[in-house]
């Protein structure tokens, strides 16, 4: 021990000493791996954002109108069948739009696209993934337009 400092001469006062080094380690740790994984899901989600905005400014280079957003839905939904399932996803922005992404990466944009979880994306969930701001009885009137 450093000059000035005090240790413990029993072995009562050396288990009460030991006790309190884990219970801090214990206390600092816990905020550490707390604060550790918020971050990595913090940075996780900025990914996935600046992937989302690359999809974003490839498809819709000409502009932000409705018409744009339905367009770019339509090149997706290459069996026009009105939803876009995950192989026409990925085939669309992969070799359509030759954005490279790894499986799990991949997956997680989908996931960003599909809100209900229905394994296929409709118009409504396409158009709000690009454009969250946009007003969804906007984005009906487009559709029957």
């Amino acid at each position: 021990v450093g000059y000035g400092d005090v240790s413990p001469e029993s072995h009562l006062g050396k288990v009460v000493c030991s006790l309190a080094i884990i219970t801090g380690i214990i206390l600092l740790a816990m905020p550490l791996a707390i604060v550790g994984n918020n971050f990595c899901r913090a940075w996780e989600a900025r990914e996935l954002a600046l992937i989302a905005e690359e999809i974003k400014l490839r498809l819709l280079w000409r502009g932000r109108s409705l018409h744009d957003v339905l367009q770019a839905f339509e090149d997706f939904d290459s069996d026009r069948d009105g939803t876009c399932s995950y192989p026409e996803f990925k085939q669309a922005v992969t070799a359509g739009m030759g954005i490279n992404l790894e499986g799990r990466k991949l997956r997680s944009v989908w996931r960003q696209f599909d809100h209900d979880e229905s394994d296929s994306i409709r118009y409504h969930e396409f158009a709000h993934a690009l454009f969250p701001e946009l007003d969804p009885q906007e984005m009906a009137e487009s559709i029957q337009q």
